[in-house]
């Protein structure tokens, strides 16, 4: 194999050329953490003032910033913290020119022309003109949003990432009051998934390495979340942004926290909410259970001020969380149940098995009198928790879904959450032209929650923890008036723990032996459609990510140029444990199916009643490494007063992820030849390890030449351009345009995936015939191994996760035009297009599907196709495998994704704020289930019908949501004015704000157990012959809700979807049987991705609040009292339906999208 070059040997290759790039040049100088001011210095007659002297004072630490105008009269000042700044302008022969304050915003210029006046210096003149409200500067699309408007609207949980849909061109569910904790939004931006999105927190990248998402997913913790009263202000960036930022192809998204200033200013404050006036969830009303419980309090504090004054400054913050949470999803919970009563006698439960569908694969019905209930199902049947009630509830209510009796309950255990956050900031201006800063963040949550997912009955809860650090120490130094330095040191640590709640033992259920002799919890047991017992494979696990960043910068300007240049590096560890894989699984795919538990001998049917067991064996152990660096050089130009060019360049290098011992392992296909059966005595071939590994390799095993799973440890050729353009065409109308090619660093849950390779971890996965010998008593029959290699052989019990011998990063074109038009009233409107194109997106895919044998085209001696495990296994390329049993990391998807975009924004004014964002989009792509959770997992899925044909999966991304308005006001409610002291004091100060969220569904994919059963993976479903996507929806069955009262808002799958057709040169397992779907080996189903959508949102958030003047503290110290009322009109907004067609869940919406309406009052006292 190919021995890549050494990381420090890179790592000499990118210092070569930082130092190039610091000697060669160095866009406005903006970064993730300041902004700048640029403009043109001219006379009254419009001639062009060199030499002028523009000075920019920060309100509030009184810092200066100077620098000169060229010969072209244009000025630069750049690296500023945002803030408010006075402008002064002095040169020879001209009046002084103070310029109205203007606001300095991250990762932005703002526009400040002077037009001096002739005179003496002594005399001032005050410009009282408005600054432009269009940016002329550059071509990158975003929001800016200051600190002020992340305070007044109403946040559900207090937490910015709730703001940042905001934009035009981001996709996301709804803010839900209903979040357990920080509620940390999912967005996705301009067809880019959920962890393409790059977080810089005062310029430290705080993104998990090991999840790539903001929010905390499973055991890893998300982003450090400040509360609102700590930010500046934050930028998100969705389109073209300059060379100075990079990392992810998806949002840019900088947030500032507070420094503080020569005034003492603090806050304190109680956000509060309690039930009782609280609306109730339409499933808990179905079910005829009560209001669920939601209390919580937000309760802290700010202060900050000088420590010496025009020197030394300090801001501090506190805020503790306490939540108790019966609406959030792992509190709130609608199963899917077995028809049963309180009776569990054997004969109550065979009455009612008997009663319903044979077993999926026929056999040996249930006795009506339970003579032949398996005696594990009984006892499960007649397990009780710690509050009396059934592990499996007695259903709340009966209904009839697909023809068959199911039962429905709905139920509300609280959830506990509890958070500690502390900020301390300082920064100590030590001369004129250097300024250190340093930033620390720690914050702590323990948690409770009673449902692992929500598939899970009461019982089956899990106990997370999770605790955040930033810490970052930064130096700005002007090293003269045009040549600018910020240099970084910064680490972030997050560390999650979970411990299950689910502790039955297997002898507790009569089971004769656990998946792992050390681990004698019961494995996780799930019935197809109904519910899931055990929580999941992740509920007992630990993980610890560590990055450790430089970074350095530095900005030139001169003349019409501004020239920006830098480089940073980062170390990361993911250090990880998940023994819970230990317990293993068994799986069922109907209630019947359950009861009996039998083996294939037993029931006689040729098929075991558990569709799949999996059993693992060894250490789930693993210290994940990963290295990346990037080099930029950004170049702006003003080539006149009307057209600014932009351009640049930003090299990625991303390392692969390895591990610090090498205990990692992969397999590659292309060592295999194709269909080739294995030797007697197995084989190795096509297994590799790292360079790094340690233990002993058997013959055949091949050691790479890198430290990661591919050939290449760190990729030299993602190299990014980007250009742009901002042109004036008229006094109030700005033309934008740009191009670039943007990248996105792999996370480590990618290669995570191969967590339970050989020889560190033995496993079989079994199902159809291979897996005939299961009973519920004895669900495992393969003997494992943990610690020895296993060969691929005759015996097929092997699985395995490899990574593509090939993988790279995530690679995204981006290209807008746009339309910027200055209306009356301080309003602007933005019109324009948004387009990107993704190759090489992250993905998993199942390779071994089976291939169809003819006698014309004969593999391994097969010439017709059956459902026999030996059958198909001949028909697979990579023998010594299971059908389906190997799985790639790669990044083989592309997408597509065009857009309108348009934003109205008008500046507060007449008591007025309002900005509305609209996207019509389509995001198309080849990677399936890339929303929410799932798309962390390798970025989604490539196993929807046949994995082999990519273009076939092609349709609407998980995300994709067609129409999306956002709206976000506030009024400022006049007081009355002329009247006593007291009129005017109660109806002053009052005001209205919120957001209005309206937006199109998610696309609805449709799959069938049924079909594809000739190849072993997945199907879509089969349209019935005249029915298509227009026949899904039940159109006519009354309103939404109607239709979920009786299980119909989508029509019978029956009358929709047929069974697949059988494959070519098909027999049955057993000569002479009768000629049945789960007889006969199907094709895949033939309806696409995405045929119909789930239901949209309509939601309104709303706070009503009152400012007084109350002095104490300081004369024009203030309090808040608020009321914030989430989704105020209690609209009822609903989750998606099941579509699995012949599962007991097919068409059900048994959930909610949003909650109810909840109120929460508010308390804030400032000065």
């Amino acid at each position: 194999m190919k021995r890549s070059a050494s990381i420090f040997g890179r790592t000499a290759i990118g210092s070569s050329l930082a130092v190039l790039s610091f000697v060669s040049s160095a866009a406005y100088g903006q970064t993730s953490t300041t902004g700048a001011i640029r403009g043109i210095v001219t006379d009254e007659q419009g001639a062009v003032v060199a030499g002028a002297v523009v000075t920019a004072t920060s309100k509030a630490t009184a810092q200066t910033h100077q620098t000169k105008s060229d010969s072209a009269g244009q000025f630069t000042i750049g690296l500023l913290p945002p803030e408010l700044y006075t402008l002064n302008i002095t040169a020879p022969g001209f009046k002084k020119a103070e310029e109205p304050p203007i606001t300095v915003v991250v990762t932005e210029t703002s526009r400040a022309d002077a037009k001096l006046v002739v005179g003496s210096e002594s005399e001032t003149v005050e410009v009282t003109a408005a600054p432009a409200q269009l940016q002329v500067e550059n071509a990158t699309l975003g929001t800016v949003v200051a600190g002020d408007t992340i305070r007044e609207v109403p946040l559900p949980n207090r937490n910015f990432t709730q703001v940042l849909t905001i934009s035009a061109g981001v996709s996301g569910d709804v803010n839900n009051a209903a979040s357990l904790g920080k509620g940390t939004q999912d967005v996705y931006v301009n067809g880019a998934s959920s962890i393409s999105n790059n977080f810089h927190m005062d310029g430290a990248d705080i993104n998990n390495f090991g999840s790539g998402r903001a929010g905390d997913f499973v055991q890893q913790a998300g982003i450090a979340i400040p509360n609102p009263d700590t930010l500046q202000e934050f930028k998100i960036q969705t389109t073209n942004y300059d060379a100075g930022f990079g990392r992810d192809a998806g949002a840019n998204v900088d947030v500032v926290t507070k420094t503080g200033s020569n005034a003492l200013h603090g806050s304190v404050w109680e956000f509060f909410r309690n039930d009782v006036l609280n609306a109730n969830d339409t499933f808990l009303k179905l079910g005829g259970q009560k209001r669920a419980v939601m209390k919580q309090n937000q309760f802290g504090g700010t202060i900050g001020g000088p420590i010496h004054k025009d020197k030394i400054f300090f801001f501090g913050s506190y805020q503790g969380t306490r939540q108790v949470n019966g609406l959030s999803s792992s509190s709130l919970a609608s199963n899917t149940l077995f028809p049963l009563t309180d009776d569990r006698s054997a004969a109550a439960i065979g009455a009612a098995g008997c009663a319903s569908a044979k077993p999926f694969n026929g056999g040996v019905t249930v006795a009506c009198n339970g003579s032949n209930i398996n005696p594990v199902a009984l006892n499960l049947l007649r397990q009780k928790i710690p509050n009396g009630t059934y592990l499996i509830p007695t259903p709340q209510r009966l209904s009839t879904v697909s023809g068959n009796l199911v039962g429905l309950s709905t139920f509300s255990i609280p959830s506990h959450y509890s958070e500690d956050q502390f900020l301390i900031n300082t920064d100590y201006l030590f001369s004129a032209k250097h300024t250190f800063s340093q930033r620390y963040f720690y914050s702590r949550q323990p948690q409770d929650q009673p449902f692992s997912s929500t598939t899970n009955t009461p019982g089956n809860g899990v106990t997370p923890n999770f605790n955040s650090q930033v810490a970052v120490l930064k130096l700005t130094s002007a090293l003269s008036s045009r040549f600018l330095n910020e240099a970084l040191i910064g680490y972030i640590r997050s560390v999650g723990r979970l411990q299950t709640q689910a502790n039955l033992t297997f002898d507790q259920i009569g089971m004769t032996a656990p998946s792992d002799p050390s681990y004698p919890l019961t494995p996780i047991i799930s019935t197809t459609g109904y519910f899931a017992l055990g929580g999941v494979n992740n509920d007992v696990s630990f993980s610890a990510v560590n990055t450790f960043e430089i970074s350095d910068q530095i900005s030139f300007n001169r003349g019409k140029q501004s020239f920006r240049a830098g480089f940073t590096g980062e170390k990361n560890q993911f250090n990880f444990d998940d023994p819970n894989n230990k317990r293993g699984s068994v799986g069922f795919l109907t209630f019947q199916d359950f009861l009996l538990g039998q083996s294939a001998a037993q029931n006689g049917s040729g098929f075991s009643n558990l569709s799949s067991s999996a059993s693992q064996q060894g250490s789930y152990y693993k210290g994940y490494r990963g290295t990346t660096m990037a080099m930029f050089l950004q170049d702006d130009i003003k080539l006149n007063n009307k057209l600014t060019l932009n351009s640049g360049i930003r090299w990625e290098l991303n390392s692969g992820v390895s591990a610090n011992h090498g205990q990692l392992s992969s397999f590659y296909p292309s060592l295999v030849n194709r269909f080739e059966p294995v030797p007697v005595g197995g084989t190795f071939t096509g297994f590799v390890v790292p360079n790094n590994y340690r233990l002993t390799l058997p013959a055949g095993v091949t050691r790479l030449g890198s430290t990661s799973l591919s050939d290449n440890d760190i990729p030299l050729h993602n190299f990014g351009p980007r250009v742009g353009f901002a042109y004036q065409a008229a006094q109030n109308t700005v033309i934008r345009g740009g191009y670039g090619l943007f990248y996105t660093l792999p996370n480590a849950n990618s290669v995570l995936q191969t967590l339970g390779g050989q020889p560190f971890v033995s496993s079989a996965s079994l199902s159809g015939t291979a897996n005939a010998a299961a009973t519920f008593q004895t669900p495992f029959t393969t003997a494992l191994t943990p610690g020895v290699w296993r060969p691929r052989s005759t015996a097929y019990t092997l699985t395995v996760t490899g990574v593509a011998n090939n993988i790279d990063s995530p690679q995204v074109q981006q290209y807008n035009l746009e339309v910027q038009q200055q209306l009356v009233g301080k309003m602007v409107l933005e019109v324009g297009y948004v387009g990107t194109r993704g190759t090489r997106l992250s993905e998993s895919r199942a390779l071994n599907r089976a291939f169809l044998a003819s006698p014309s085209n004969p593999i391994n001696g097969v010439t017709t196709n059956t459902l026999a495990s030996a059958n198909i296994q001949a028909r697979v390329p990579y023998q010594g495998f299971t059908p389906g049993g190997v799985t790639r990391i790669e990044t083989y998807g592309f997408s597509n994704y065009n857009s309108l975009q348009a934003i109205l924004r008008k500046q507060m004014s007449h008591g007025v704020y309002l900005q509305a964002a609209y996207t019509w989009s389509k995001g198309l792509t080849t990677v399936t289930g890339g929303d929410g959770t799932n798309g962390v997992f390798a970025g989604g899925s490539g196993n929807s019908n046949d994995p082999n044909d990519r273009y076939q999966r092609w349709g609407p991304a998980g995300f994709d949501r067609t129409n999306r308005l956002v709206v976000v006001y506030t009024y400022q409610i006049p007081g009355v004015k002329n009247s006593g002291t007291f009129l005017r004091g109660a109806t002053s100060g009052w005001k209205i704000s919120g957001i209005s969220t309206f937006q199109s569904g998610k696309p609805l994919t449709f799959t069938d157990t049924r079909n594809g059963t000739a190849f072993g993976t997945a199907s879509r479903a089969q349209f019935a012959p005249g029915m298509s996507n227009k026949d899904i929806k039940n159109v006519n069955g009354g309103s939404t809700l109607d239709r979920i009262r009786n299980n119909n808002y989508l029509n019978a799958g029956a009358s929709v979807f047929t069974v697949a057709p059988f494959a070519p040169n098909s027999t049955t397992v057993t000569p002479g049987a009768a000629v049945t779907a789960t007889s006969v080996p199907t094709l895949y189903g033939n309806s696409g991705i995405g045929a119909v959508r789930g239901p949209g949102n309509q939601n309104w958030d709303m706070t009503l609040a009152k400012t007084a003047k109350v002095g104490g503290l300081r004369e024009d110290a203030t309090i808040d009292f608020r009321t914030e009322l989430f989704n105020v009109w209690n609209h009822a907004q609903y989750a998606n339906p099941g579509t699995g067609v012949g599962t007991a869940s097919y068409g059900l919406i048994n959930a909610s999208s949003v909650a109810p309406r909840l109120i929460q009052f508010a308390l804030k006292y400032q000065f």
